[in-house]
């Protein structure tokens, strides 16, 4: 059974390849497995919006907000989802709230100004007539030029229904807002007001401010295009929530990096329980067993071999669940064997060197197991030196031979 990682990249593939409905059934499957993980339900937010089933996108940024309300990017997702309802008065009190959590989110501010923008045109002419400012901006002498030289907008123009649509725009705004359904007309109101509106891609559109390490989307050129000019298709960028989580996995790993170099330069000078303090606290933030087995190697010269085999067989269980390079695993075998040498107990420090060399063959380690052996196998004869020894191997080996 796939787990809920798995089905959200498989739910953030979707959305890379377009296919929202298979990036809605994934997600849809992951929170069943991790019904409190808000990043899932802005990921389907994402793909709803895309789908321009803007209820339901609407539906999951509220349950991602009611999660983490602490984090901008649901409110970005709820004010996505209301502008797509034609709500921009809630739209723009979701990118407010983002803007309490981050007051300098620059995407909510640039969302936020799209929707402000769009309210003081909705609102413009007589105010008795609230829809007489969009009546005056679909009447403007020079839309068609605007729209001609527009990339994006320019291959609406041969299509006669929506040329329909437009006239009907201009003779009654306020009879026609069902004609907002057509994502093409909020393209053309963007090109009036000069916001760009990729209202198909849920993360160029207000509300999808992105990471700081994703690329920008293209900037709009600052000549127009010639007229009837194609439009280009620009990138679809993956939900943001996939760099919102590498960001924060490489701020942990910097941050045990900086544990592990303390407790590293705490070994040297042999302050062994400061290094373990630090190789703990470095294991703490972030899930690298490496950490593990350093903590073992100070464990180890301080001289408290139970830990050093407990913090090296801990390195073996973790680095199994998360399919760590094989040497990682030889090295932790390596380390519990010379532990358990140091102990005396040659039976479990041979085993555990083998385990090693079945991991991964080093000399080093293959030098310490025929040691071992060897260490082994002297013992044994010097145990029959011993005349209790020697009287207890006499009557055993008398007795085999008695039973041959």
């Amino acid at each position: 059974m796939a787990s809920a990682d798995e089905l959200k990249a498989l739910g953030n593939k979707a959305i890379a390849e377009k296919n929202f409905d298979e990036a809605v059934a994934k997600f849809t499957e992951a929170i069943a497995l991790q019904p409190e993980n808000h990043i899932l339900y802005s990921n389907r937010s994402a793909a709803y919006a895309s789908k321009k089933d803007w209820q339901k996108a609407l539906d999951d940024a509220n349950k991602t907000t009611e999660i983490k309300p602490d984090w901008p990017k649901g409110w970005g997702r709820k004010g996505t989802a209301y502008y797509g309802l034609g709500d921009l008065l809630a739209a723009n009190d979701a990118y407010e709230e983002g803007l309490k959590v981050d007051p300098n989110n620059a995407g909510l501010k640039k969302d936020l100004a799209a929707v402000q923008k769009a309210m003081k045109a909705e609102a413009g002419g007589d105010a008795g007539d609230p829809g007489l400012g969009l009546g005056n901006m679909f009447n403007d002498p020079q839309l068609l030029q605007k729209l001609a030289a527009n990339p994006k907008t320019s291959s609406f123009l041969s299509d006669p229904s929506f040329m329909a649509k437009l006239q009907q725009m201009k003779e009654n705004p306020k009879a026609s807002p069902d004609l907002f359904s057509d994502p093409r007309m909020l393209q053309v109101l963007g090109v009036l007001m000069g916001v760009d509106m990729q209202m198909g891609m849920p993360d160029e559109m207000p509300g999808a401010s992105k990471d700081t390490e994703m690329p920008d989307a293209p900037a709009p050129q600052s000549k127009p295009a010639a007229p009837k000019k194609a439009p280009t298709p620009e990138p679809e960028p993956e939900p943001e929530e996939l760099d919102e989580e590498a960001l924060e996995k490489k701020k942990a790993k910097e941050a045990a990096d900086k544990e592990k170099a303390l407790g590293t330069e705490n070994y040297k000078k042999r302050n062994f329980d400061q290094a373990i303090e630090h190789y703990t606290k470095a294991w703490e933030l972030h899930k690298d067993i490496t950490y593990l087995n350093n903590l073992g190697a100070a464990y180890f010269e301080k001289g408290d071999y139970e830990k050093a085999i407990e913090a090296c067989t801990k390195a073996v269980e973790e680095g199994r669940a998360i399919y760590v390079d094989f040497k990682m695993i030889a090295k932790s075998y390596a380390r519990i064997g010379t532990a358990y040498e140091k102990q005396g107990n040659l039976d479990l420090a041979i085993e555990n060197y083998k385990k090693s060399l079945t991991e991964h063959r080093t000399p080093d380690v293959n030098a310490k197991l025929r040691a071992a052996e060897r260490t082994k196998t002297e013992q044994s004869r010097l145990a029959y030196i011993d005349p209790a020894k020697a009287e207890e191997a006499r009557e055993e080996g008398n007795k085999k031979f008695k039973e041959s």
